[in-house]
């Protein structure tokens, strides 16, 4: 029993820690290639998120405008998060499924809509985007900084959350009672 307790005390502090979290400013999305010194085949030209921060809970759509020199008639795109350098989520998807292939020599925009469970911790997070082709070449890679905040909902119920207060009341449920 006192295990669970202890676990649970942990889980609750945790959950804190992160309502903590969510009170710090968001910073804005930021984009880099993963490498700069790369001949990628296509040319990511920017990386817009909507909404910026993005909410947990609610939809999110990054959108990838990007230059190829050669035609794309498949390949993948693979989508790797990251939760203060742990990743917590990867996916991989046809990459016609997120642009109408075959992608003509040009300019193209890759999109992609998903909605956050309501759950997911506020922070900053970052995704690394990556296009691989028919052959497992890699034809772009790109790493996105983002932020996550909770819903107003989730706000407004944490708000008087004191975790300390809290931890408190869980070490008296934990105290030994005498028996006489």
């Amino acid at each position: 029993m006192a295990q669970f307790v202890s676990s649970r005390t942990a889980v609750l502090l945790l959950v804190a820690s992160l309502a903590v979290l969510a009170t710090a400013a968001p910073k804005p999305s930021d984009w880099h290639v993963c490498d700069r010194h790369a001949n990628y085949d296509i040319l990511v030209k920017n990386v817009t998120i909507n909404p910026d921060p993005v909410v947990s809970g609610e939809e999110m759509t990054f959108m990838v405008p990007a230059y190829t020199a050669k035609e794309i008639t498949g390949g993948s795109v693979i989508v790797s998060v990251s939760f203060h350098g742990v990743t917590v989520h990867t996916e991989r998807n046809d990459i016609c499924e997120k642009a109408a292939c075959p992608i003509a020599p040009g300019e193209f925009v890759l999109k992609n809509t998903e909605v956050l469970p309501g759950i997911t911790p506020p922070g900053s997070y970052r995704i690394k985007l990556q296009f691989v082709g028919e052959e497992g070449e890699q034809l772009a890679c790109a790493n996105i900084n983002f932020s996550i905040i909770w819903s107003a909902s989730i706000a407004e119920t944490l708000e008087g959350f004191n975790p300390i207060q809290l931890h408190k009341k869980i070490a008296k449920m934990q105290a030994p009672v005498a028996h006489t």
